[in-house]
């Protein structure tokens, strides 16, 4: 890939504005306010060159090429993609004010001059989407190219990142790159979210143990959505809320958590090595998962013929709730009507009978995980940067609230309770966490739940 020259699609085929289609951004790599713009055909004072040329130049090699020659150092793929989310960042600014569109990562393909070391954004979609940081503007200092030639690479990225440009970094590219898994639950089971687990080979939460959660921290979920049309239902003064038969034959109406995914991964990934440290787990890291969403979905059957004029009602998402971060299919979660006030209650028996569609409720817990390298990568920076990796230290320091060992931990972890410190835990406990959106999980003991409500 690296002597091939790219040709970029038509104009027309692009959804970006016409004349601006096809173009590529050499988004300078220097941290000075004296560069030169130079972009044909308008009149800017932005610090980076454009040009119109349809073909990429033989000196560009593919971003992703690039950044694969670095895999066996975990501080070098981070200081490489914290260093051009800055430069993105910047020529994203530039852009918008030129043309007044946002440029996402989805709308350009990133690539590296080889003889300068400067990220080129080329503003066609990518065959492979690269996630960069997340919006850092603390990271300075050398050139890619400079970097490159360093005799001592690692020692210096320790110098020169911050550990939040390091954390959000890590969190910002590995929340996506990570491998991720779907679980299911019966409606009976409770999920934690934020919560660690240790499933194995299952795909059912049911057969997972928790190893640790975050105590306290206060998680809810959204608004109910018909699923893929993004039709949102009318909320009656109960809170529960309304939609038309018509509208929800043969659908899906989900609702979902409001977690924000890069935050609970900062969280988790700062004190990660304390927990291995307190349960002695030492190999085989990939098989801990982090619970980083859940969906609840109601999945309405097809109707032979048109379903008579009523209503179906769904509960509020705080029915849900059993505690701060823990999540349940409530009881009676959805209940036909012919009334639109909801005052008369149709049994889902008899709802069926007279023609409304059947209602199946399933839960999917979304996961994430990561290999050693990513772990081995934080414990080597953390120890760059004077904290102790065994310690939650680096958590503490940069105020996000403490993992806690699960009480109910099963063997191969019946020991974990022994590592850990009463004072850490009640530390915990103490951290302000008014403004952090997590959740956590939990299982139940019911296969299924009765739908005859």
């Amino acid at each position: 890939m690296e002597d091939e020259t790219h040709t970029a699609p038509d104009e027309s085929s692009s959804s970006l504005t016409p004349g601006i289609a096809g173009a590529t951004w050499n988004i300078a790599g220097s941290y000075n306010a004296s560069r030169d713009i130079i972009m044909h055909g308008c009149t800017t004072t932005s610090n980076f060159t454009f040009t119109t040329a349809q073909t990429v130049p033989p000196n560009l090699i593919t971003f992703q090429h690039f950044l694969e020659r670095f895999h066996h150092s975990h501080l070098s793929t981070v200081y490489i993609l914290a260093l051009c989310d800055v430069d993105f960042n910047e020529a994203s600014r530039d852009v918008y004010n030129t043309i007044q569109k946002p440029l996402g990562l989805g709308d350009c393909t990133f690539w590296i001059n080889r003889s300068t070391g400067r990220l080129c954004v080329e503003l066609t979609p990518p065959s492979y989407i690269t996630f960069l940081g997340d919006d850092l503007d603390d990271v300075r200092g050398m050139e890619v190219i400079d970097y490159l030639n360093a005799p001592n690479p690692e020692i210096m990225i320790s110098e020169l990142m911050t550990l939040k440009a390091y954390q959000n970094t890590c969190a910002a590219h590995w929340e996506l790159e990570a491998d991720g898994r779907c679980l299911t639950a019966s409606p009976s089971t409770t999920v934690k979210m934020r919560a660690v687990i240790c499933c194995g080979s299952s795909n059912n939460l049911a057969d997972s143990v928790e190893i640790a959660s975050l105590p306290g921290v206060e998680a809810s979920l959204g608004d109910w959505d018909l699923f893929l049309l993004g039709a949102v239902g009318e909320v009656t003064q109960d809170g529960w809320t309304r939609f038309p038969s018509n509208d929800v034959v043969d659908t899906s109406i989900t609702i979902g958590d409001t977690v924000p995914r890069v935050e609970t991964c900062r969280i988790w990934l700062s004190q990660a090595n304390h927990i291995f440290s307190c349960i002695r787990f030492t190999s085989n890291v990939e098989d801990l998962d982090l619970v980083h969403s859940v969906h609840f979905e109601l999945k309405l059957s097809a109707t032979e013929e048109k379903p008579p004029p009523g209503f179906l009602f769904l509960c509020p998402a705080a029915s849900f709730k059993t505690g701060p971060s823990s999540f349940r299919w409530p009881d009676i979660p959805a209940y036909w009507s012919l009334d639109p006030s909801g005052a008369e209650r149709i049994s889902m028996n008899e709802a069926t009978q007279i023609g409304f569609p059947a209602i199946d409720l399933t839960t999917d817990i979304w996961t994430r995980s990561w290999d050693d390298s990513v772990y081995a990568g934080l414990r080597h920076f953390h120890q760059a940067k004077t904290f102790n990796p065994e310690t939650p230290d680096v958590a503490r320091h940069l105020g996000y609230p403490l993992y806690q060992l699960s009480s109910k931990v099963d063997p191969p972890f019946a020991h974990v309770e022994e590592a850990w410190d009463s004072d850490e835990a009640e530390s915990a406990m103490d951290v302000d966490i008014d403004e952090l959106d997590s959740d956590s999980g939990e299982e139940g003991d019911w296969d299924r739940m009765n739908l005859s409500w």
